[in-house]
């Protein structure tokens, strides 16, 4: 699971690797820090000097995926605010800036070993690509957070922990919370849980549940119709606003006829190649936070995703019914009975919807007629499963895979 995204001086990953000794460690004071952990790796960034981020890992043929449907849906979301008007509600997805080529990783990865702490000790070089990295929450959303939840750990060393200076929340619109039994916290503010209501509840604004579930459904709708993209364990975040550098420097194309890692297209990552240093803007915030404000939804991890065909609209409905039942509840219930649920799950169904009927078009001129229902079939294969799965509690409708 990741975390990702101004201005760089040098933008290109054209400029490729260079291993001289002008660009020893000692050389380069690169201070790195893990921001983030998943399956598929480990995210690290410098948070003063940089708007990139690094993944790092061992899976070759996961963390390729990533790189290029994170790229691909990059694309897609963008021609889709561009050709159908879509831009109050969509997520942002981390521009891809370069990665290590396979003959090159072995040199880099023993050049810049100190910075990639959690690498060390590994007998096989790890595989690293960069991306968009997701600005933090503001100072006082984080202190809020630390205020407010409880942690593993006590809160004097929740506030004293500098790993908390970065903070991204999961917002989990298909969760509510449990009277009975609170929500676990982590021990970090890095991908911070939070439930519906939790969302409407100070630092946040009371309609930022209604906000995220239209700009979720818009963002999956244009995954799923126009990418044509199952969404298998991707993940949603809020993040911060400013310093977001989300160009995408490196054409989607080229990755689809790309071999893993290659080094001919396109050449290597500069690894703390010069940057511009970013302004970063502690704005106070005297109340509450609105999307529109500080904050932002982010769309990342699709490293278990793959592409989809409707040569078998069948299997392809299915495929997005699994998708969606075994992530992590981001998306409110279908099967919620209270009021504060079922009208969020109505808001983001007609803005699914919607958003398909726009974005569908390519998919309708190759497939036909036949393929204006499919949005709604899809929608109500979900609601059916969510029904089945609906003997779990508050909103745990999720079905884990094996």
């Amino acid at each position: 699971m990741a975390q990702a995204e101004n201005e760089h001086a040098s933008d290109n990953p054209r400029d490729g690797f260079q291993t001289s000794p002008a660009r020893a460690l000692d050389d380069n004071p690169i201070d790195l820090h893990v921001i983030g952990r998943g399956t598929c790796g480990t995210i690290y960034t410098s948070i003063d000097l940089s708007t990139a981020a690094y993944k790092i890992g061992r899976d070759r043929d996961a963390l390729w995926n990533d790189i290029r449907l994170t790229a691909h849906v990059h694309r897609s979301l963008t021609e889709s605010e561009r050709g159908w008007k879509i831009k109050d509600y969509t997520p942002r997805v981390p521009a891809i800036k370069g990665w290590i080529a396979d003959e090159a990783k072995e040199d880099f990865c023993a050049q810049f070993a100190g910075c990639f702490t959690e690498a060390e000790d590994k007998k096989t070089a790890p595989f690293l690509f960069s991306l968009s990295l997701i600005p933090t929450l503001g100072s006082e959303v984080r202190n809020a957070l630390m205020t407010r939840y409880e942690f593993t750990t006590s809160k004097a060393a929740v506030f004293a922990n500098p790993e908390n200076d970065f903070c991204l929340v999961r917002p989990y619109l298909g969760l509510a919370t449990r009277k009975d039994e609170p929500l676990c916290r982590s021990d970090n503010l890095w991908n911070f849980p939070l439930t519906r209501e939790d969302l409407g509840s100070f630092p946040f604004d009371n309609d930022l549940a209604m906000e995220l579930a239209k700009e979720m459904a818009t963002g999956l709708a244009i995954i799923h119709w126009h990418a044509l993209v199952d969404g298998m364990d991707i993940e949603f975040v809020l993040g911060g606003k400013n310093d977001w550098d989300g160009e995408q420097v490196i054409l989607a194309n080229d990755l689809e006829t790309s071999e893993p890692f290659c080094s001919s297209s396109p050449p290597n990552l500069v690894l703390g190649a010069p940057m511009s240093k970013p302004s970063w803007r502690h704005n106070r915030w005297d109340r509450t936070h609105h999307m529109s404000d500080q904050m932002r939804l982010y769309v990342l991890d699709f490293d278990k995703a793959s592409l989809l065909s409707f040569d078998r609209p069948e299997a392809a409905i299915q495929r997005l019914v699994t998708a969606v039942t075994c992530n992590d509840p981001y998306f409110p219930d279908p099967a919620a009975t209270e009021d504060g649920g079922r009208q969020l799950w109505n808001t983001f169904r007609a803005t699914y919807l919607e958003t398909a009927h726009s974005v569908s078009k390519p998919l309708r001129r190759k497939y036909g007629k036949r393929g204006r229902g499919w949005p709604l079939w899809f929608m109500g294969q979900w609601e059916k499963k969510a029904e089945q799965l609906s003997g779990g509690r508050n909103g745990e409708f999720i079905e884990f895979g094996d």
